[in-house]
This record gives structure tokens, C-alpha cells and sequence, in this order.
């Protein structure tokens, strides 16, 4: 990232990541593990967040590089991508840093076509200094953009640490210890609204439920149908077999 960021448009981290998933399908790498970022920014083209544009890739010496390990430019309507050729070779190799600082680029590609974005060797954030909101700076959505573009989510949902996101996704374990912080905080939100709805559920079903009603019946039979199924109803007997009502006295006398 660059030691010094730009105010962008808006973008919350849930747009950022919606843009890296949807950068991902366009550029056939769906959820491929780990994602080809080399082979990405070699495509030739890359659909941003104005449309289709064409993307060249640069492998620049060292020396050259003016302290950047890489950064983005649009020449010409060209998005023009330039790495040290370092940092190149490491991401062939798998290196995560130097694959995180390939994805962070194409965030700027896909981003921010139009306007010069570096990553600076050794960067880790946006500058101190910088006071520009997460959600209007080039820097945090390019890094946001980068994480999201790299790692399935539906898959490191799966893996139960940091370590493991760094080995299976081929990222560095700062970007991976951040990624399983998020994870875990999904995870814990899905779980705790299920809690939240299963006793919501639990409260309506013993709401609605109606308590089954116990008759009791007297042991004397019923003077119409003999059958025991009489019970008090104010002063009267009724029957709940064939429906007779039948007086009761003071004296346990009964007629009909």
C-alpha cells in the first residue's frame, strides 16, 4: 500500500469483497485454491468498476521501481500494472506477501482505473498521518479487495486458524490472522442469530400451543345411556356420551 492514500468513491468492505468475488468469476479463477493472481493481471483486460478495460502487466527491475514494490496507472484508457520483478518472481513461488501486493494492485485496476496508485516496499497500512475515512480510501479498499480476492470465504470458514488460511491460500499470516478474526466473527454472528431463532421458534410454538384439556368424569352412570361420562356443569349433570342434562340436589339426588 501506498505511504501516501487518496480519497475514492464510497465503498463500504462488504461492496469491496462483492467487487473481488465478481472480479474473481470474471477472470475464470471462480473458487480455485489458491487463485492464479500472475496469471490474472497477464490476462490482457479486466472489467472495472467503469467497464472493460484493457490491462497490461509490467515486470520492472528492482532498481527502477522508485521504492514501490508495485503500483497502478491508466495510460491512454490502458491500466497499466508494474511490479518489481522481485516481488514477481516470489508470487510464482507462492511468497503471500508478494501474492497479496499482486491482488492489491488489481484492486486499484478494478477500483480506481484512472488515477496513480504504489504500494510502497515494507507497507503495511495507510500512512498515520492520513486522516481519510476506511470507506473513502484507495489504500483500505485496495487491501480489503486483495484479501477478499485471494480466499474462498465459504472455505476458510471450514479452517480452524490463522496458519492454516496462510498455507491453504497462500497468504501472509498478517492478511490470514485478519481473515480468521472476520471468520470467526461470522461464524459467531450465524450462531448467535440461530440461538436468537430457535428461541423465538421455541416462544411462538408454546404461545400458540393450546394445553390439552383433562375431563373428569364422576363414577355414577348416566340415568339416560348408562354410561359413566357424566360431569358437573353449575347444579346440573351433563352427559358427554349422549348429551342428557340431569338435576343435581343438595341431597345427591338426581332426576331428569
Amino acid at each position: 500500500m501506498s505511504a501516501e492514500d487518496c480519497w475514492v468513491d464510497s465503498r463500504s468492505n462488504q461492496v469491496v469483497k462483492e467487487l473481488a468475488k465478481r472480479a474473481r468469476e470474471d477472470l475464470q479463477q471462480g473458487e480455485k485454491i489458491p487463485v492464479d493472481v500472475v496469471a490474472c493481471l497477464q490476462r490482457g483486460n479486466v472489467t472495472t468498476v467503469v467497464g472493460r478495460k484493457r490491462l497490461e502487466y509490467r515486470i520492472i527491475d528492482d532498481a527502477e521501481m522508485d521504492g514501490d514494490d508495485g503500483n497502478t496507472r491508466m495510460d491512454d484508457d490502458v491500466i497499466i500494472v508494474s511490479v518489481r520483478r522481485s516481488i514477481h518472481q516470489k508470487a510464482l513461488w507462492g511468497e503471500g506477501r508478494a501474492r497479496m501486493t499482486l491482488a492489491h494492485e488489481l484492486g486499484h485496476a478494478v477500483m480506481h482505473p484512472g488515477m496513480a496508485k504504489a504500494r510502497r516496499s515494507g507497507a503495511t497500512g495507510r500512512s498515520v498521518a492520513n486522516s481519510i475515512p476506511a470507506h473513502k480510501s484507495a489504500e483500505h479498499q485496495a487491501k480489503v479487495f486483495a484479501s477478499a480476492f485471494l480466499i474462498v470465504q465459504s472455505y476458510a470458514e471450514t479452517l480452524g486458524s490463522s496458519e492454516e488460511i496462510s498455507e491453504q491460500f497462500s497468504i501472509s499470516l498478517e492478511a490470514s490472522e485478519i481473515a480468521f478474526a472476520d471468520v470467526a466473527a461470522e461464524r459467531n454472528k450465524r450462531e448467535s442469530f440461530s440461538i436468537v431463532r430457535n428461541l423465538a421458534d421455541q416462544f411462538i410454538r408454546e404461545a400458540s400451543a393450546k394445553p390439552a384439556q383433562q375431563m373428569s368424569f364422576l363414577k355414577d352412570l348416566c340415568p339416560h345411556c348408562g354410561q359413566q361420562k357424566l360431569a358437573p356443569i353449575g347444579v346440573k349433570y351433563h352427559c358427554y356420551n349422549c348429551g342428557s342434562t340431569s338435576d343435581a340436589f343438595q341431597d345427591g339426588d338426581r332426576h331428569s
